[in-house]
């Protein structure tokens, strides 16, 4: 591989509260297509957000492995985001 990673962990924020964790490649961090339809709903509601790169991978094993952590940690948040 390259000397440069090219997948990453990746937060959305809104009012400085994180709605969504994803991997993948910088492209799809910054991706508004293919989405949940919980995210499309709640961009809908607050319109602007955040996108932070939290982690750099080398490969999508360890990505996932990195996101795992956040992804559960942000549960509470996102589900209540689901249930609007």
């Amino acid at each position: 591989m390259s000397g440069r990673k090219q997948l990453c962990v990746y937060t959305h924020s809104a009012n400085s509260k994180v709605f969504y964790v994803g991997q993948g490649s910088q492209t799809r961090a910054y991706a508004k297509t293919p989405r949940p339809p919980a995210w499309k709903s709640h961009v809908g509601v607050v319109g602007k957000y955040d996108v932070n790169i939290v982690h750099w991978a080398d490969d999508r094993d360890e990505a996932v492995r990195l996101a795992e952590p956040a992804q559960a940690f942000f549960a509470d948040w996102a589900d209540a985001i689901k249930a609007r």
